[in-house]
């Protein structure tokens, strides 16, 4: 087949450059629409993730506002705490030594009074001889329950039927 080309020089090439033109005018055409179409999403995108921040930044802040308050909550409950371990350290288990006071009062002794003030004790009774009333001293001091026990010098004076009264105050003790 024999290819016929009437078109004069010029006008071919004038057509080639038209067709090269339209073209690239169409290929700028896609590209700016293809960026305003990417401008378009960009901007969409842009307002979700800014919602989204905002939406997060007020979370995070209500969540500092609980975080203090659980702080505070949580400060509170040691201080707390802290009240009722010096109460327990306090803690003097009465029951064991009233239980060993009396275990430790001899034959020959009657306890008449006794008083309990805190860590104040007063013991008055009658003891039949001045030995057992030492011997009474002796083993209230070997309790390690009291750091200090008083006995006026007029307990010693009889040697029998003695009417005694002794001064005792209990010792910090802790568990």
């Amino acid at each position: 087949m024999i290819s016929l080309n009437l078109i004069s020089e010029k006008y071919r090439k004038e057509l080639k450059y038209k067709n090269l033109y339209t073209k690239i005018k169409d290929f700028l055409y896609a590209f700016i629409l293809f960026a305003l179409l990417a401008g378009f999403i960009l901007i969409i995108a842009e307002n979700i993730l800014q919602s989204n921040f905002n939406d997060l930044a007020t979370l995070n802040s209500q969540l500092k506002k609980d975080k203090v308050s659980i702080a505070r909550e949580i400060m509170s409950l040691n201080s707390k705490i802290a009240v009722a371990d010096r109460i327990q350290q306090q803690f003097i288990p009465w029951s064991t030594v009233i239980a060993d006071f009396t275990k430790s009062v001899p034959i020959g002794i009657e306890i008449h009074t006794l008083k309990i003030n805190s860590q104040n004790w007063i013991v008055q009774g009658e003891s039949e001889n001045r030995e057992t009333l030492l011997q009474f001293q002796s083993d209230l001091q070997k309790l390690n329950y009291f750091s200090e026990i008083k006995s006026p010098i007029a307990n010693l004076l009889q040697k029998t039927n003695i009417d005694f009264e002794l001064q005792m105050m209990t010792k910090n003790t802790t568990k």
